[in-house]
C-alpha cells in the first residue's frame, strides 16, 4: 500500500491525522485502528508528516470521503468544457428594511454552523475525499450600483451582469469549493443578495435548509435572541455513517430492470453533433397554468404517481419512435430524518424505464410506473455509478442516442422569510449544459414551471419550445386517456 492508498483509507474510516511537535498524532474511533494499519502509518510516517507540513492543509479542520455521486460530479467538471455549467447560483432580491450587519451576521454563522459551505476536495490514491476547511472569516463580493444620473433600467441591466459574472466563475474543487457570497446594492431599499455553490455540495433541498436556516439566524439576530452555538449533524457524518455496501436484493433489483434497456434515445436533433463538445447551452422555461397543476394533482392520486415522468418520456417515445425508454430521474434521497434539513448533495439520480405497450391503457401504465418507482426507492443504496456499471453489461447503447435527465422540485423562494423585507428569488441562467437535454419541473406558488437546460451544440430554442408545447398534450388529456389504450395518448 502507497501512502497515498494508505491516506485514502484513513479518510474512508475517520482518522484524523495532525503533527504535535516532530510526531504524527491521529483521532481515530474505536477498533478502527488495527495492528496491520498502525504498521502502515509506522512505515509512512515521514512520508504522511511531509504531507501534513503543507501549508495548504494546515487550513483543514477534518477529512472525510466523498459519495459515489460527488465522485462521479467531480470527474464530470474535470472533463467539462464548461465547468461553471455545476455551479448552482441562487439570487434573491431583497426589498424593504434590510438590517445588513444582521444579513452578514446570519450569513458568517451560516458558514460556521454548516462544514459543508467551507469543503474542498482532494485525491488521496483513488479515494476522493473531502477537506473541510477552518473558518477564519466570511468573505463577500460587494458592489454599490446606485447611480443618480442612471436609469432604473440601466441599474436593472447592469445588476443582472453583476449576477450573471458572479455566477459563471468556475470553482476549482481541489483548492477551495466553499460557498461565495456577493451582496449588490442597487436603490435605496434594494439589494441584491447571490450564494454561489457547486453542485458537488448541493442540491435543491439543501438550497431550502440553507435559506430557512439564514431566515431563522437573520430573525434571532435582528430580535437580539440567542444564537444557538451547538454544531447540529454534519454532512461529512453524514456520508460516513451511510457507507457501505449495497445490498444482494438491490444489484438483482437493477439487474431485472436493465436487462435488454437501451441506453438513450435518439432525438431528432436540429443541428448535426460536432466532432468536439463545445459546453455551451441554454435554459429555457415553460410555465404551465394553475388549473392544470390541480388536475394534475387529482390524476397523480388517482394512479399513484406524477404524471410528469411517464408523460415525459411518452413524448420522447414519440420522438425518437421507440417505445422502450430509459430516462434519469432524481430523487431527492432524504427518507432518513437526519437528513431532511442537512444542506449537501444527497439527490440519486436513477434509471427509470418505461416501456409503451401500444394495447395497455394509460392507467395501468401509470400504475406500473408508480410501482416501479416505489421499487427503485427502496433499493437505491447501490450507488449510481453502480448502477452505470450495471447499465454497461445489460445494456445496449443506441447510437447518436442520448440519455435525458428529468426531476422534480419544488420552489425554493417559500423558505426564505425576512422580516421587514420582501425577498424574491431569482434564477441565474448558466450559459452551459451538462448533457444535451434535462428537464426540471418546479412547483411554484403561481403554478407549474418546466425548466429546460439544452446544449447549443444540437439544439435551437425554436425545437425545444415545439418540444415544450408538445409535451403539454399528454399532461392535459391524461385525465381523459385514463382507460383508453397508449396508442392514443399522443404527444
Amino acid at each position: 500500500m502507497d501512502v497515498g492508498e494508505l491516506l485514502g483509507q484513513l479518510a474512508v474510516l475517520d482518522v484524523q491525522l495532525t503533527i504535535q511537535g516532530d510526531d504524527l498524532a491521529f483521532d481515530a474511533p474505536e477498533e478502527v485502528l488495527t495492528k496491520e494499519l498502525a504498521a502502515q502509518l509506522t512505515m509512512h510516517k515521514q512520508e504522511i508528516l511531509r504531507y501534513l507540513d503543507d501549508e495548504s492543509l494546515r487550513l483543514v479542520e477534518r477529512t472525510g470521503p466523498a459519495t459515489p455521486i460527488q465522485r462521479q460530479v467531480a470527474l464530470r467538471h474535470d472533463a467539462a468544457p464548461r465547468p461553471e455549467v455545476w455551479n448552482v447560483p441562487v439570487r434573491v432580491d431583497l426589498s424593504g428594511t434590510l438590517d445588513v450587519a444582521a444579513l452578514v451576521g446570519s450569513l458568517t454563522q451560516l458558514v460556521k454552523r454548516h462544514q459543508v459551505l467551507r469543503t474542498r476536495f482532494a485525491w488521496l490514491g483513488e479515494v476522493l475525499a473531502q477537506q473541510v476547511l477552518r473558518f477564519e472569516r466570511l468573505n463577500i463580493i460587494t458592489t454599490d450600483l446606485r447611480d443618480p444620473v442612471s436609469t432604473r433600467d440601466e441599474i436593472s441591466a447592469a445588476l443582472d451582469q453583476w449576477c450573471t459574472e458572479i455566477a459563471h466563475i468556475p470553482f476549482s474543487l481541489l483548492s477551495d469549493a466553499s460557498m461565495r457570497v456577493g451582496l449588490a446594492r442597487s436603490g435605496p431599499d434594494q439589494w441584491t443578495l447571490i450564494l454561489l455553490q457547486h453542485h458537488i455540495l448541493t442540491d435543491a433541498v439543501s438550497v431550502s435548509a440553507l435559506l430557512a436556516d439564514l431566515s431563522s439566524l437573520y430573525r434571532k439576530i435582528v430580535r437580539g435572541g440567542r444564537i444557538d452555538e451547538d454544531s447540529p449533524e454534519q454532512f461529512i457524518d453524514y456520508v460516513r455513517r451511510n457507507t457501505g455496501d449495497a445490498s444482494k436484493a438491490a444489484t438483482a433489483h437493477w439487474h431485472e430492470q436493465l436487462v435488454g434497456a437501451r441506453a438513450g434515445v435518439r432525438l431528432p436533433f436540429p443541428k448535426a453533433r460536432p466532432l468536439l463538445p463545445s459546453g455551451a447551452g441554454r435554459l429555457v422555461c415553460h410555465r404551465l397554468g394553475d388549473a392544470l397543476r390541480a388536475e394534475l394533482s387529482q390524476t397523480a392520486h388517482r394512479a399513484g404517481v406524477t404524471v410528469f415522468t411517464v408523460a415525459f418520456t411518452r413524448l420522447l417515445s414519440i420522438l425518437s419512435s421507440n417505445n422502450d425508454v430509459l430516462i434519469t430521474r432524481s430523487f431527492a434521497n432524504r427518507s432518513d430524518s437526519a437528513a431532511e434539513i442537512l444542506p449537501g448533495l444527497f439527490t440519486n439520480p436513477l434509471p427509470i424505464r418505461v416501456r409503451f405497450a401500444q394495447e395497455e391503457t394509460v392507467g395501468s401504465l401509470l400504475r406500473a410506473v408508480a410501482r416501479q418507482i416505489s421499487s427503485a426507492l427502496d433499493h437505491q443504496e447501490l450507488p449510481q455509478p453502480l448502477v452505470r456499471a450495471l447499465d454497461r453489461r445489460l445494456v445496449t447503447a443506441v447510437e447518436g442516442g442520448t440519455v435525458v435527465g428529468f426531476s422534480m422540485n419544488h420552489d425554493v423562494s417559500e423558505d426564505l422569510e425576512l422580516p421587514g423585507v420582501e425577498a424574491k428569488v431569482l434564477d441565474v441562467p448558466i450559459d452551459a449544459a451538462r448533457t444535451d437535454l434535462m428537464v426540471v419541473c418546479v412547483e411554484e406558488q403561481e403554478g407549474l414551471v418546466l425548466q429546460v437546460e439544452y446544449s447549443t451544440d444540437v439544439l435551437d430554442e425554436q425545437t425545444v419550445s415545439a418540444w415544450l408545447a408538445r409535451f403539454e398534450n399528454p399532461l392535459c388529456s391524461v385525465d381523459a386517456s385514463f382507460p383508453a389504450p397508449i396508442a392514443q395518448w399522443v404527444a
